[in-house]
């Protein structure tokens, strides 16, 4: 399954919609009838983290939100959860550029007041083309919000968004509804996990 094959598929006449990728049945305690549910409920999924991003990927469903391949600090994506559509409309713009030890530079974007860490991409003009294609497919009427959060301020004000599905994956035990609490694995030097 690939995007190729689908877009080819479509150039055909086959709907987007009824191509399905066999790997979706190997998924554990998959329900055909759930999926395609899913699939046609055209749902945006918001994550700080690529959560998202493996999320439809794994699912084998067509991108709903141009939070892909980036990351976003605790404090600039709960700006954007606050007003998501006044920042999906706003114009991106280049910032500077981000570095870490095990990847080469990358695009930090600023969209308003919020940066974007565009860490799996290599050009600004590659952010864009994902960016505003996968803006324009945001179904306002279906939004799944994710938040990997490390703060309890954070987790606080994202349990008081208005977002009927949402969860927030936390390092510490809470007693909101959307928390799942994970115990994260850190890095050490030496190589030591």
């Amino acid at each position: 399954y690939s995007e190729e094959i689908t877009t080819e598929a479509v150039h055909i006449g086959f709907e987007r919609e009824r191509i399905f990728p066999i790997g979706i049945f190997a998924l554990p305690r998959f329900d055909f009838g759930e999926y395609v549910r899913l699939v046609h409920s055209h749902i945006s999924i918001l994550s700080n983290t690529c959560w998202g991003g493996l999320t439809y990927h794994s699912l084998s469903m067509q991108f709903r939100s141009p939070l892909i391949n980036m990351f976003e600090m605790e404090e600039d994506y709960l700006k954007l959860l606050r007003a998501p559509k006044d920042y999906f409309n706003k114009k991106l713009q280049f910032d500077r550029w981000g570095y870490t030890e095990d990847r080469p530079a990358y695009p930090i974007c600023r969209l308003g007041d919020i940066d974007l860490h565009c860490n799996h991409y290599r050009t600004m003009q590659e952010v864009e083309e994902k960016w505003y294609a996968r803006a324009s497919r945001i179904n306002y009427d279906n939004i799944f919000v994710m938040m990997l959060a490390q703060d309890v301020r954070s987790l606080e004000a994202f349990a008081a968004l208005p977002y009927q599905k949402k969860i927030c994956f936390t390092p510490f035990s809470s007693t909101y509804d959307c928390v799942c609490t994970l115990q994260f694995a850190v890095a050490r030097a030496g190589g030591e996990e």
